[in-house]
């Protein structure tokens, strides 16, 4: 089990740093992942309506919550034109 997030401004993101391994190790886990991102990436379209995404960066466990506005396979865009790298999401919460 991971170590309890830390609670992260959008904003602190840009100055974070991410492997590129992917934190999820099986296709299933994966599968999920997208899905929900884009059902997030829905939600933020269509209502405003932000979601919580857990990540981890270099050093730590972390969450944002935040509005999705683009999910492709390399990437999430958040509100604002933040970047967080879809590999490094373990969990979406809604």
């Amino acid at each position: 089990m991971e170590a309890k997030p830390v609670i992260t401004d959008k904003k602190e993101l840009v100055s974070l740093s991410f492997p590129s391994m992917d934190v999820l190790n099986d296709a299933q886990s994966k599968r999920k992942r997208t899905e929900e991102l884009l059902v997030a990436m829905k939600l933020g379209n269509k209502f405003k309506h932000k979601v919580k995404l857990f990540f981890k960066d270099m050093h730590q466990y972390r969450c944002v919550e935040t509005t999705v506005w683009f999910v492709c396979s390399i990437h999430v865009a958040l509100k604002g034109g933040v970047l967080l790298p879809v590999k490094r999401i373990y969990k979406v919460e809604f």
